[in-house]
C-alpha cells in the first residue's frame, strides 16, 4: 500500500479547508492567496475556483469572478 497517496491527499484537503476558513470567516485575501495556492497545484480544481470566483464576486471584483467562472465552463 502507498502511503504517499494517502499524505497528498489529507495535505489537500487541509489547503481546501485552510482556504474555507479564511473564506468563512471574511479573511477574504488570505482565502484569495490561498486558493491560488491550490489552483497552481491543480488547476483542475473546481471547487476551488468557485469560491475563488465568489470570493471575487462578493468584494465587487467583477472581471476575476468572471475569469474564475469561466475556468470552471473550460
Amino acid at each position: 500500500m502507498k502511503l504517499g497517496g494517502l499524505f497528498k491527499k489529507a495535505e489537500k484537503k487541509d489547503l481546501m479547508q485552510e482556504a474555507e476558513d479564511y473564506k468563512r470567516s471574511g479573511k477574504y485575501d488570505k482565502a484569495l492567496e490561498a486558493y491560488a495556492g491550490i489552483l497552481n497545484a491543480n488547476p483542475d480544481n473546481l471547487k476551488a475556483w468557485y469560491d475563488k470566483a465568489s470570493i471575487h464576486l462578493m468584494l465587487e471584483q467583477y472581471l476575476p469572478a468572471l475569469e474564475a467562472y469561466e475556468k470552471i465552463l473550460e
